[in-house]
């Protein structure tokens, strides 16, 4: 047995079958199911069909209100001046509250928000806090923030979901020799 040959007949099956196998699966995957209210062919209302959809150049449409994760934009939302001028603003704008400095409370908050088509910022949300006053300080501080440059999928302005940590920090003081 340790010598036979092991006969092609059933690698070459497991290819042909293996093949369409994945094939389907992929395609399953990727193709959404709708439900059409009417069906103007059968006359029934329950006719399901795979559909995805596109525009006149084969380009997938933009949805209206829909939001869309950063990665999936071809153009990115951005601060006016770049991301180091938004850091900038972030370090003149935060105030940090008594009470969480009083408690030496330090670290980062997470949020999420919403860069809408005309670059206004909305829907800030703690992801991740930290202290009730660093959380409210970071709002704050977001909403306030500068109109964006909006993302877009090809030349249209879409609402773009954003998540950034906001680090609060202590400064040390040196100490006296």
């Amino acid at each position: 047995m340790l010598n036979k040959r092991k006969s092609a007949k059933p690698a070459a099956l497991k290819y042909a079958l293996f093949v369409p196998l994945c094939a389907g699966t992929l395609l399953l995957t990727s193709a959404t199911l709708t439900k059409e209210t009417k069906s103007e062919n059968s006359g029934t209302g329950n006719s399901y069909f795979a559909s995805t959809p596109l525009n006149q150049f084969g380009l997938q449409q933009q949805e209206p209100g829909k939001v869309y994760e950063f990665v999936k934009t071809d153009t990115q939302p951005e601060f006016p001046g770049g991301m180091k001028k938004f850091y900038e603003y972030l370090g003149a704008s935060l105030k940090y509250p008594e009470s969480a400095a009083k408690n030496k409370v330090e670290g980062k908050v997470f949020l999420s928000y919403i860069v809408e088509t005309d670059g206004k910022i909305s829907h800030v949300k703690v992801e991740r806090g930290l202290n009730a006053a660093l959380d409210a300080e970071a709002v704050r501080v977001l909403t306030e923030s500068p109109n964006w440059i909006p993302g877009k999928v090809g030349n249209t302005p879409v609402r773009v979901k954003y998540n950034i940590p906001i680090h609060f920090g202590l400064t040390k003081k040196p100490a006296k020799a």
